[in-house]
């Protein structure tokens, strides 16, 4: 079952898919995460400050496509020209 990469909600045949180098240039103007997983990061003893820096350096070194719903692709969407 696949997830969306922003809110972890499970997708539907609504989803979106986005390349790489669109997510890295989303996340290089300010896209963040869903509240849901910065929580993920507190559960685990860090906090939301350190669990986002953590996110956006594994997103700038990933290479991985991502699929959002449509909530979380609205989001995105914000965030590129």
């Amino acid at each position: 079952m696949n997830v969306c990469d922003l809110c972890n909600v499970s997708l539907g045949a609504d989803s979106i898919r986005y390349s790489s180098k669109q997510i890295k240039k989303a996340v290089g103007a300010g896209l963040r995460p869903d509240s849901i997983l910065l929580n993920f990061g507190t559960a685990l003893g860090m906090s939301k400050a350190e669990t986002e820096q953590r996110w956006v350096q594994q997103v700038m070194s990933g290479n991985n496509d991502w699929l959002l719903c449509p909530i979380c692709a609205a989001r995105f969407e914000r965030f590129i020209p």
